[in-house]
């Protein structure tokens, strides 16, 4: 069976949403089945965890996104001229190092107005 999904070109921003697929991966894409199709072109969907994929608040919910930060940001962090929270107290615009990167958190809304429309993995934890 062959599902139709609809063109990208119909959607704008505002339509995009974060699914939470699994443990590891949050999907961007404009509709749960974009978001499903994009899971299962990646690991094989099982039924069974349909029912654990969550969607996110983008204005609320985040990611550690180093591509926002800038030369001047990354210097500040690394001379300890930015204080870096316990990961606990973190709020968006705070800095931390992931595997030797600068980053900052930064909300799923802000990342998808750079990433534009489409259906990506917005966030990945596994290496």
């Amino acid at each position: 069976m062959t599902v139709e999904i609809g063109s990208l070109n119909e959607y704008e921003i505002e339509d995009m949403r974060v699914f939470r697929v699994d443990e590891y991966q949050w999907i961007a894409a404009p509709t749960l089945l974009h978001a499903l199709v994009e899971y299962d072109s990646q690991d094989s969907l099982e039924i069974e965890y349909l029912q654990d994929i969550e969607e996110c608040n983008i204005s609320k919910d985040g990611l550690w996104d180093s591509d926002c930060v800038t030369e001047q940001e990354e210097l500040d962090v690394r001379n300890g001229k930015i204080t870096l929270l316990p990961a606990d107290e973190v709020s968006f615009g705070q800095f931390g190092i992931f595997n030797g990167e600068v980053c900052k958190w930064t909300s799923f809304s802000d990342v998808i107005k750079k990433q534009g429309v489409g259906v990506y993995v917005i966030a990945c934890t596994e290496n």
